[in-house]
C-alpha cells in the first residue's frame, strides 16, 4: 500500500526544534496534514499529532507560522478523535486544546473546548476528569472578570474534593478571587491550605504547584508590607523552578513578574526594572502569551511613573491597554481590580517594617 506522506521524512522534522528550521520545513507537515484531510485519513492525523505532541506541551508552537502549525495539527487532531469515536482522545485533546487557548488569552473559546471535554468524559464515567475540565473554566471565567462565575465553578469543585489533596488547585484560584475583591487575610488563608496540600501530595508536578503557589504568596505578603516573608516565599518559588532550566518558562515569568512589584512597592524599582525588561525579553520569544505581556507593560508603566519618566510610563501604559483591547478585555474592570487591590495593601501599611519605608 502506498503511503499518502512521507512518514520518514515527518519523524525527523518531529526530533527537532522547529523553531528553527526552514519554513518549507514547516510547510511539509502542513501539506502532509491537508492531504491527510483531504482523504480523511483519520487514524494518520492522530498519528502525526501524536508525533508532535511533546513539542506542543513545551509551548514552544505560539507564533507566526508555529501558531498556524499547532493549531491546525489539535483541530484537526480533535476532528480525527470524533471521526473515529474516541470520546476519551478527544476529551483529552480538548482539554488539552482549552489550555492552551487560555494561556494565550482566548478565554471564550478556552470554556467551550473545557464544557465539551467534561461533557464526553461524564458519557465515559470518568467524573473526576470531567470534573478537571470543568474547574480550568473557573480560570477562564476570572480572566474574563467573571468572578461571580469563576467563584460557582469552584464551590462546586471543592464540595466534590473533600478528601483530595488535588482540591489544592481551586483553593489557589479561590485565592486569586478573593485577591481581585482586595480581602488580603482571607487570600493568605486559602494560600497557605492550598500550600499545605501541595506538600503533603505525591503528584509529579508537586515542586511547579508549590512554586505557583509561593509566588502568590509573596506577592499577597507583599501587599500587606510583610517584605520579609514575602521574600521568602519568592525565594523558594524561584528556587524550586531553577530544578528546571529548560521548562516552565511562562511561571517563571509569572514569578518574576510578581516579584518585581514587590520590590518595586519596596523602592528598589531600579532591579524591578532589570527584572521586568530580562523577563519582557524571554516572553517575547513565544509571542501568544499577551496574558503576561499587558501586566508586564502595566508594571513597566507603574515603574517609569515612580522614576518620574512619565513619557515612557505613558507609552507603556497604552501598550497594555491595547494589548487587552485586543483580548477583549475590559480596562474599566482593570483599574477598578488594580485600585482594589492597593487600597487593601495600603491598610496594611502600619505593619511595615520601618525600615522599608
Amino acid at each position: 500500500m502506498v503511503s499518502l506522506v512521507n512518514w520518514d521524512e515527518l519523524e525527523k522534522l518531529a526530533q527537532q526544534d522547529l523553531r528553527e528550521v526552514p519554513d518549507a520545513d514547516i510547510q511539509k507537515i502542513l501539506n502532509a496534514l491537508r492531504i491527510l484531510r483531504e482523504q480523511q485519513a483519520w487514524q494518520d492525523i492522530l498519528r502525526l499529532q501524536e508525533m508532535f505532541s511533546s513539542m506542543m506541551l513545551t509551548q514552544k508552537l505560539t507564533l507566526g507560522r508555529l501558531r498556524t502549525l499547532r493549531d491546525a495539527l489539535e483541530e484537526d487532531a480533535i476532528e480525527a478523535a470524533r471521526a473515529l469515536d474516541l470520546k476519551d482522545v478527544e476529551a483529552r485533546y480538548l482539554h488539552d486544546r482549552g489550555q492552551f487557548l487560555h494561556q494565550v488569552g482566548l478565554h471564550e473559546k478556552a470554556i467551550q473546548a473545557f464544557d465539551y471535554s467534561a461533557q464526553l468524559y461524564s458519557e465515559l464515567g470518568q467524573s473526576f476528569r470531567a470534573l478537571e475540565s470543568y474547574y480550568m473554566t473557573a480560570l477562564c471565567y476570572r480572566a474574563l472578570n467573571q468572578g461571580a462565575k469563576a467563584e460557582e465553578v469552584l464551590n462546586r469543585v471543592l464540595s466534590e474534593t473533600k478528601d483530595n489533596t488535588w482540591r489544592a488547585h481551586p483553593l489557589e484560584v479561590l485565592a486569586w478571587i478573593q485577591l481581585d475583591k482586595g480581602n488580603l487575610i482571607e487570600v493568605e488563608r486559602l494560600l497557605r491550605e492550598s500550600l499545605e496540600l501541595h506538600r503533603s501530595s505525591d503528584a509529579s508536578n508537586k515542586d511547579i504547584m508549590i512554586a505557583q503557589v509561593q509566588a502568590d504568596l509573596g506577592e499577597v505578603l507583599g501587599l500587606m508590607r510583610r517584605y520579609d516573608e514575602g521574600m521568602k516565599s519568592f525565594q523558594e518559588s524561584i528556587e524550586l523552578l531553577a530544578r528546571y532550566p529548560d521548562q516552565y518558562d511562562r511561571l517563571r515569568a509569572r514569578t518574576t513578574i510578581k516579584y518585581a512589584e514587590m520590590l518595586s512597592d519596596m523602592g528598589r524599582n531600579d532591579e524591578a526594572l532589570r527584572m521586568l525588561r530580562d523577563v519582557e525579553k524571554l516572553i517575547s520569544q513565544y509571542g501568544g502569551y499577551s496574558d503576561l505581556l499587558w501586566r508586564i507593560e502595566l508594571d513597566l508603566a507603574r515603574i517609569y511613573w515612580r522614576m518620574r519618566d512619565v513619557s515612557t510610563a505613558a507609552l507603556k501604559l497604552r501598550i497594555a491597554v491595547g494589548i487587552r483591547r485586543r483580548l477583549g478585555l475590559s480596562n474599566w474592570q482593570l483599574i477598578q481590580q488594580q485600585l482594589t487591590r492597593r487600597f487593601a495593601g495600603k491598610s496594611f501599611r502600619k505593619l511595615a517594617d520601618k525600615k522599608y519605608k
